[in-house]
Formats: C-alpha cells, sequence, structure tokens
C-alpha cells in the first residue's frame, strides 16, 4: 500500500526541484492554512498555493493570467518549462 504524502512533503519536493533547476523563488505566508510560492518570470509571474489539506493551487500573472487547482507533477513540470525550456526525458 502507498504511503500517503502529506502537504509538508509536496512542498519540500517542490522547492528541491525549484533548487536543482536554479530557479528563483520567495515563500509567503498571508493565510493560517497555506504558504505560498511566489516565482518571477520574463514575461510573467506564478503563486503556487500549498494547502495544509494537500490541495495545490496555482496563479498565473501575465498575459493570460489563470487560477487552476493543479497536481504536483503538473506544476513542477510546468514552471521548470517556462523557466529553463522543456526538459528532454531521453538522454542522446
Amino acid at each position: 500500500m502507498p504511503r500517503e504524502v502529506n502537504s509538508l512533503e509536496q512542498l519540500l519536493f517542490f522547492l528541491f526541484r525549484l533548487g536543482e533547476e536554479k530557479i528563483h523563488f520567495t515563500l509567503q505566508c498571508s493565510r493560517i492554512d497555506a504558504l505560498t510560492v511566489v516565482i518571477p518570470a520574463a514575461s510573467r509571474y506564478y503563486e503556487i498555493d500549498f494547502y495544509a489539506d494537500g490541495q495545490i493551487e496555482c496563479q498565473t500573472f501575465g498575459p493570460a493570467g489563470y487560477v487552476e487547482a493543479v497536481s504536483l507533477e503538473d506544476i513542477t513540470s510546468q514552471v521548470i518549462a517556462a523557466l529553463n525550456g522543456p526538459q528532454d526525458d531521453q538522454e542522446s
């Protein structure tokens, strides 16, 4: 039976991946039940909220801003691709 991942583990995994990719971020706490990771990019910036109940929400500010509930894998891939370009999973 797979072990359930808690919200702190999700946040730590995300921050670790950002660090690996050398992506600058700041943390904000403006709610009692969430931490926000703010990531600036050239033409937009992201606010990713990690809620105590495990929910993750991403808000994008820029030309076509939007808010959506996302999975940890999806937002990690989106942010890394937006800031560092698409990643090639296969070695040449």
